[in-house]
């Protein structure tokens, strides 16, 4: 690729929010040099990243999906949870084609519903699943496999989200998978194999009944998140042509165990059948463009990406695996597709159980990757995913090492990016980091919250209009705006 100015980087810092300073505040606690430095020395604001400022509805966390999407798009992009919502309410829900279609296709005896029981609405929706099983059990025999969550919710959280479910989804339970098992997304086929066997097979250790299944998890110190695969009551499998139904609106962390219930030629582990899936939203994986879905994918056009293509302005995409559809798929506005001038450099995450046991994960290399691009690209977007999924797994001690990692590694590229005379944009997704502990309480807190977005800019182009950044939406047209004054 050739450079036509001076290097533009976007650092993206995954769940880096602006938290209240106490010792519950994993970045506060870290006390992180560099970032602590640009935001007392450079022009910085706030950001709104939850709710209607990315696309959401007003109460509910942002996520790196959404946040990623509004951070490229520099718009709004009404989500999938939100538009669902609005479907199932108005009743257009059930009289869309795609949904009469699913049905008018099934001919097996059973449909099977699967997906995360949570009320963080990061990737399921209660309401959601209870508009559908309501749908369904009317003319089906309905089963229910819940994927407990303890990640985007509280880590126990799992028994007084079932107990608040309608008391024919609970009788309807017929397994019970932590989503580390049954939501991989690392290409971990070994826990896919064993959401796998329960949920086709009916095989694996019985319980009498849900809470039963999760209190031996919690017995054995293991949370929601890391609930065995187990079977609940006589549940004996799936038979000929039931259907697995997903109810997850984001994709990502179901397409594993989706493709391993359907996809003919998979390979990962040995089965001896396949049955038909049907999921709520489309899958982006051309690989799974055999399965039928409610609601395709969200696409748009005209984004920060397309804009640097139409400049003639070369532009790359970093991040390790754990973030690659976000600074890609996400980024572009749900295009698989890079532009003109448009390169992605994805390194692999660590292979490890959990990522508190590694927390730089590979922000090194990553940044490596980034200061030896800088000479040869105009644009550079590049995301730190560990501050997020450190913070993810609780660990304080781990994650205020992800946030020196982070911020030691974001420090290196703004060094060589100034010896260029080049300009840096520092921000986050979402909040995450700052929050690992429940106020007045003891117990961790591993999801996300409602905290805003830091945005810091370091360079010597006019910064007076950072006043009136507002979220995340805005950081797209205020880089263009730099790019554009040194034209």
């Amino acid at each position: 690729m050739s450079q036509h100015i001076p290097p533009h980087v976007l650092v993206i810092l995954d769940g880096w929010g602006i938290g209240e300073p106490t010792e519950r505040n994993a970045i506060y606690v870290a006390n992180p040099q560099n970032f602590n430095s640009y935001w007392e020395t450079k022009p910085h604001t706030t950001l709104k990243s939850w709710g209607t400022a990315v696309g959401l509805p007003e109460s509910e966390m942002g996520n790196s999906e959404v946040g990623h999407m509004t951070i490229g798009c520099g718009t709004v992009i009404k989500q999938h949870a939100l538009k669902i919502s609005e479907d199932i309410m108005s009743h257009e829900f059930e009289n869309t084609e795609r949904w009469k279609s699913i049905l008018n296709n099934f001919t097996g005896k059973t449909i099977h519903l699967g997906g995360l029981l949570s009320n963080a609405r990061v990737h399921s929706s209660v309401m959601h699943v209870e508009a559908i099983f309501k749908y369904l059990s009317g003319n089906y025999n309905v089963v229910f496999h819940a994927f407990t969550d303890g990640r985007d919710s509280g880590t126990t959280d799992s028994q007084h989200f079932f107990d608040n479910l309608p008391e024919s989804i609970r009788a309807a339970t017929v397994t019970v998978s932590g989503r580390y098992y049954a939501m991989d997304r690392d290409h971990n086929w070994e826990r896919t194999q064993k959401a796998y066997t329960t949920i086709v097979e009916g095989k694996g250790e019985s319980f009498e009944d849900f809470g039963k299944a999760v209190m031996r998890a919690y017995e054995h110190d293991q949370t929601d998140e890391f609930v065995e695969p187990c079977v609940i009551g006589n549940y004996s499998g799936m038979e000929e042509n039931d259907l697995f139904f997903v109810f997850n609106f984001r994709e990502d962390r179901i397409r594993q165990i989706s493709q391993a219930i359907s996809d003919p030629q998979f390979s990962k582990f040995p089965r001896e059948h396949t049955y038909p899936v049907a999921s709520l939203t489309e899958f982006e994986d051309e690989e799974l463009s055999y399965i039928p879905f409610v609601y395709p994918k969200i696409r748009t056009s005209d984004t920060l990406s397309d804009k640097l293509s139409y400049m003639n302005l070369s532009q790359l995409h970093v991040a390790e695996s754990e973030k690659y559809a976000h600074v890609t798929y996400f980024f572009n506005g749900g295009r698989e597709e890079s532009v003109t001038g448009e390169k992605h450099i994805i390194i692999d995450s660590p292979d490890v159980a959990t990522y508190d046991l590694q927390p730089e994960m590979s922000s090194i290399k990553v940044a490596d990757t980034v200061v030896q691009n800088l000479d040869a690209f105009d644009f550079i977007v590049v995301n730190f995913a560990n501050p997020d999924m450190v913070a993810h797994t609780g660990n304080m001690a781990a994650t205020i090492k992800a946030v020196l990692a982070a911020d030691e590694q974001m420090g290196r590229i703004v060094s060589e990016v100034k010896k260029r005379n080049g300009h840096v944009y520092i921000t986050a997704d979402h909040g995450n980091a700052e929050v690992l502990q429940h106020k007045n309480a003891s117990n961790i807190d591993t999801k996300h919250n409602r905290n805003p977005s830091p945005f810091i800019y370091i360079g010597d182009g006019e910064s007076s209009k950072i006043k009136d950044l507002k979220g995340l939406s805005d950081i797209a047209g205020f880089i263009l705006s730099q790019i554009q004054a040194k034209e």
